[in-house]
């Protein structure tokens, strides 16, 4: 998303701008709603990234737009306490100045983020209905764009289904960006090394792109390099242009996720309508320093639903899978403090070494078990 938001301010400021994206354009004719085909076209890896111990699955984007093609919508500005801990800690001081609230101001309305008219699936009524009867906090979550007015509702952002106006990088900033006639877009482009002048300074890109089975070589000459190629793929790209930062790679953070689910008598149908329109902030600052983690409610459809069913037993899994319609899950993302790598092996895959905190840990357990409490709370029971 960074790359795209940068690609409309450059492009509407007059510089004609070549965005190389490791994803494919693809159009709304041509797109099915399908878990195979939206991991393999979507996702690093076709979803089956992990760190190196297994213990965590990364989701994370190759898609055109990168994670703005398939996150839920879900649109939070930085928290106050963490803008003041970049100006504090990291000598950010632009961070926690009025500056920053502007740029904020700026990505909101590009983005159109609204809550405003915001529609709740029965999973997200759940989160609210809970909440209520506790007195626990919870709010409409601001969403970018709208969703489409179209039969999956909008299930299926999470694997690239983004029609909705203003959705996604390619319905806001790319758009944006393309309507200025400045934007030459080179889709199936994967950047292989920074070219530098004789005085070191960025002067091009060597990269592969891709079409089907064939690919060529290209180089894409410039006034100035950006790189935004996401957490994992940006220090990958830098190690291989030949920078040498001890710091490159390292201080990585994964947000990492709680799942807990509640079965309800009556359908819930989570999969339908757009997920994470609502979040709860109970638990969201465990330490007085805003450690501490969100509920949000996800979506999943069937193949990540049993893949995501811990294994008991052939009856117990049968069980879980035959009341995937009654589900209502909770989704619990920390805001971690522990740190981990990513580095590129000899083969070119991406390797990642992460070890949460033991008080990430807690953080992490103690909004799984109100998130329980919520489920309960709403009407649901275990099992």
């Amino acid at each position: 998303p960074g790359g795209a938001v940068l690609a409309a301010e450059l492009t509407e400021a007059g510089f004609r701008v070549a965005l190389l994206e490791v994803g494919q354009w693809q159009s709304s004719e041509t797109q099915t709603c399908s878990e195979r085909e939206g991991f393999c076209e979507a996702y690093q890896t076709n979803g089956n990234l992990f760190t190196e111990h297994k213990d965590l699955t990364i989701l994370a984007a190759s898609a055109l737009g990168g994670g703005s093609a398939v996150n839920w919508s879900c649109c939070l500005p930085p928290p106050q306490q963490v803008r003041e801990e970049w100006a504090r800690d990291f000598g950010i001081e632009w961070a926690a100045s009025e500056e920053m609230q502007q740029s904020v101001e700026q990505v909101r309305q590009r983005l159109a983020m609204h809550t405003e008219g915001v529609k709740l699936n029965a999973a997200n009524q759940v989160l609210i209905r809970g909440c209520e009867r506790l007195g626990y906090q919870s709010e409409v979550a601001a969403q970018q764009g709208w969703e489409p007015e179209s039969p999956d509702n909008g299930g299926w952002c999470s694997l690239g289904w983004k029609h909705g106006s203003r959705q996604g990088m390619h319905g806001s900033a790319l758009a944006d960006a393309a309507r200025t006639g400045n934007l030459v877009l080179l889709d199936g482009c994967r950047a292989d090394e920074i070219l530098r002048d004789p005085l070191g300074r960025a002067c091009a890109v060597r990269a592969t792109v891709s079409s089907g089975p064939s690919t060529r070589q290209v180089i894409v000459r410039g006034r100035g390099v950006v790189v935004a190629g996401g957490t994992l793929q940006t220090p990958q790209l830098l190690r291989r242009s030949g920078l040498k930062n001890k710091h490159i790679g390292r201080h990585l953070h994964l947000h990492p996720a709680m799942l807990v689910w509640g079965r309800f008598d009556e359908e819930i149908r989570h999969f339908e309508g757009a997920p994470m329109t609502t979040v709860s902030r109970v638990v969201e600052d465990q330490d007085g320093r805003g450690y501490g983690a969100k509920i949000f409610v996800p979506n999943f459809h069937p193949v990540t639903f049993s893949a995501l069913t811990p294994w008991q037993g052939a009856k117990e899994f049968m069980e879980s899978l035959t009341g995937y319609a009654h589900a209502a899950p909770l989704l619990s993302l920390v805001r971690d403090q522990g740190e981990g790598k990513v580095w590129e092996d000899a083969a070119g895959n991406t390797r990642i070494a992460y070890t949460m905190t033991s008080q990430d840990k807690k953080h992490l357990m103690s909004a799984g078990e109100h998130a329980a409490r919520i489920l309960v709370a709403a009407g649901g029971r275990g099992g």
